[in-house]
């Protein structure tokens, strides 16, 4: 088994160095870890496929959840293999205080791995053969992180919620010859006189108050996501790199805390440009025959925190002092929104940069 796995590994270095030139892969050995396991987790079951590396013994099983932790606790240090899904992330904190090393790998990279039809058993031998090709997501394993992740999910969930409220109020309302003010403060100012008008008008009583039903149910996500705001930014200011990362122009509370979790571990990317791609911000291409020609951005990734980016470097753009690269970008671009994505990437090159220094921002970092 092991003379196989090493046979393996030198064919994949031979392929990879065909032609003189060496093909960047996310290609790893686990010469250190006695044992190599993938599970594929759900609710009640928990499907192992272990090896023994020495003796090419091989393990299979379904497992509850008490079994399963007391399974890895009697094992010596192992690498461990799941898809970053749901509780994944819990699990992973739970397998790490074990002394085991866990690896989150991105389910849709490993479905072409599994064989045959699904089942629990045949994912767990998938994720099993993906952990050497598949590039590890880096997500948050340590409480700390995951807290500040859910409170910017959660803030978001109430963000589109309130917007939804506004939107329906505004069209509700138009259709009466009521506009609303495009400005969320002129909404807010003109929404309850509106209502008032409309019921001096003669609209029914109980439509009136499904109306205002719904004004102060806007008025009460406002002041939730105001809270969710305020811890958000009091969590990024206790942390020494949230400090650092809203040192950057276009970088605030909500930026920092998204990036945080992926950031923690910043030896997970080779450079800022990596991260960059990381999120899609870097252009697509294809080619042929030594021509190759760019597209779009990719737009992979974590859209929400590309979305932010984006909004944070518009306003950057907004700031007096700028980088020389930047100015001269501007003066021959006249769309300001590809201007934004440009500084979009530059700006995520740089927290990684200031991840990986741990130092402050210079501008000319940017």
């Amino acid at each position: 088994m092991v003379l196989k796995h090493l046979q393996h590994q030198s064919q994949l270095i031979r392929t990879l160095l065909q032609g003189g030139s060496m093909t960047k892969v996310y290609f790893r050995t686990f010469h250190d870890f006695q044992f190599r396991a993938a599970i594929d987790i759900s609710k009640h079951s928990y499907a192992i496929f272990c090896v023994d590396q020495t003796t090419g013994e091989i393990f299979e099983e379904n497992r509850s959840e008490k079994d399963f932790l007391e399974f890895f606790r009697m094992k010596s240090k192992s690498v461990i293999a799941m898809e970053a899904c749901a509780t994944s992330k819990y699990w992973a904190r739970r397998l790490s205080e074990l002394n085991h090393e866990v690896l989150l790998l991105p389910p849709k990279k490993c479905k072409p791995f599994v064989d045959g039809c699904k089942s629990d058993r045949n994912d767990a031998r998938g994720i099993y053969r993906s952990m050497e090709s598949v590039r590890p997501s880096p997500r948050p394993i340590t409480l700390e992180l995951q807290q500040i992740d859910t409170l910017v999910a959660l803030r978001k969930f109430v963000v589109k919620e309130y917007v939804s409220y506004t939107n329906a109020l505004r069209s509700h309302l138009a259709e009466y010859g009521k506009a609303m003010p495009k400005t969320i403060k002129g909404f807010e100012n003109n929404a309850s006189i509106c209502i008032n008008e409309l019921e001096q008008e003669g609209l029914g009583a109980f439509l009136i108050q499904r109306l205002r039903d719904m004004l102060a149910r806007y008025k009460d996500l406002r002041r939730e996501e105001a809270e969710y705001s305020r811890e958000i930014n009091r969590l990024t200011k206790e942390s020494r790199l949230g400090q650092l990362l809203r040192t950057i122009p276009g970088v605030g509370a909500i930026v920092a805390a998204c990036a945080l979790p992926m950031l923690s571990d910043p030896k997970a990317f080779a450079n800022g440009r990596e991260f960059a791609a990381f999120l899609g911000l870097v252009p697509s291409h294809t080619g042929t025959g030594g021509r190759t020609i760019n597209g779009k951005i990719t737009k992979r990734g974590d859209r929400y925190l590309r979305a932010m980016l984006v909004q944070g470097a518009m306003a950057a753009l907004r700031q007096k002092v700028k980088a020389p690269w930047l100015e001269r970008l501007i003066s021959r671009e006249p769309a300001r929104k590809k201007v934004a994505v440009a500084l979009a990437a530059r700006i995520a090159r740089v927290m990684w940069a200031i991840a990986n220094t741990n130092q402050p921002f210079e501008l000319r970092m940017l």
